[in-house]
């Protein structure tokens, strides 16, 4: 198996309400994206994932993971994209929550499913990791991933890697 690396986003100054990988390639078998992000805002934010520009949320179901300084939890939705929560502008100074999406056979025709993990990390009590199991339920080849907000901008700096596997 080789990984290549596709395309690199950073976010520059002022911020960015998404990040958007398009055109992506067919020549992989899977797909890769990683990511290092914090919010602008002081709300807590959760990341929304749009496939395609596909924004029908019956399209999407997910189930959670969730654990919080002490507490396990988990939940399971259908009609939303909403994802991992992230570091916020109230969070420790230059933090950023790592996530990683692993997109099993991106450019097949069958239904989609991916997983996602992330940590929200920072210099206090508080640190939140959350496993994700995602479908998409369309057989549409993946050409583009979309990231953005529920609230507030991605901050600078805010980085996303897309790799394809092969």
């Amino acid at each position: 198996m080789a990984m290549e690396l596709v395309e690199t986003i950073e976010v520059g100054s002022g911020g960015a309400a998404s990040i958007e990988f398009t055109s992506i390639p067919d020549t992989g078998s899977h797909a890769v994206i990683k990511f290092a992000g914090r919010y602008s805002n002081l709300a807590s934010s959760q990341i929304q994932i749009t496939i395609n520009g596909d924004t029908t949320t019956s399209n999407y179901t997910y189930q959670l993971l969730r654990g919080s300084s002490t507490t396990v939890s988990s939940q399971s939705s259908s009609n939303t994209t909403y994802g991992a929560t992230m570091n916020e502008n109230g969070d420790t100074a230059n933090t950023y929550s790592n996530v990683e999406l692993f997109f099993s056979n991106y450019a097949s025709s069958q239904i989609k499913n991916w997983q996602m993990d992330g940590v929200r990390s920072q210099n206090a009590a508080a640190q939140t990791i959350h496993l994700v199991a995602y479908k998409w339920n369309n057989t549409d080849p993946i050409t583009s991933i979309k990231f953005a907000s529920t609230s507030g901008n991605l901050a600078q700096y805010s980085t996303a890697s897309l790799y394809t596997i092969s």
